[in-house]
């Protein structure tokens, strides 16, 4: 199955979500995000606030058989001279306060003190739905 990459538009975010929540189903995932109203709307408005922040490239794989969205990325290109923030979001209504706190500020916290203030492309969203999903020929089955 063929694919194109091509810019993310804000019409992507609610995909976006559903492609990031059926990829990860782990317990820590659904501990920090469980399958809420609330959670959905907190991650669909994230995605439309970074979509225009500076500096920020996100991506959409696109099947080009069925035109469907397949995954997705956001990259943030480097900033030299700035050192990563440490700065943690408001948890959305639901969320498990303090594993996304103990999560995502121990990752911030490591991002910073590894790479301080060298200029360096960050890969910080990714999520791919399973080819059989794309394309019910593909078995998962040996």
């Amino acid at each position: 199955m063929a694919f194109t990459l091509q810019p993310l538009q804000h019409e992507d975010a609610e995909r976006c979500v559903t492609i990031y929540f059926a990829a990860f189903q782990n317990p820590h995932s659904l501990g920090c995000w469980p399958r809420s109203p609330s959670v959905r709307a907190w991650w669909e408005k994230m995605i439309h606030d970074e979509l225009d922040e500076p500096g920020a490239h996100w991506l959409k794989a696109v099947s080009k058989e069925t035109g469907e969205l397949a995954g997705f990325v956001k990259w943030q290109e480097p900033k030299p001279g700035v050192e990563p923030a440490e700065d943690l979001p408001q948890w959305p209504e639901g969320a498990d306060e303090k594993l996304c706190d103990e999560t995502f500020g121990t990752w911030a916290r490591m991002h910073r003190e590894l790479l301080r203030s060298r200029g360096h492309w960050c890969k910080s969203r990714i999520a791919a739905r399973y080819m059989r999903d794309l394309n019910p020929k593909i078995s998962t089955q040996s």
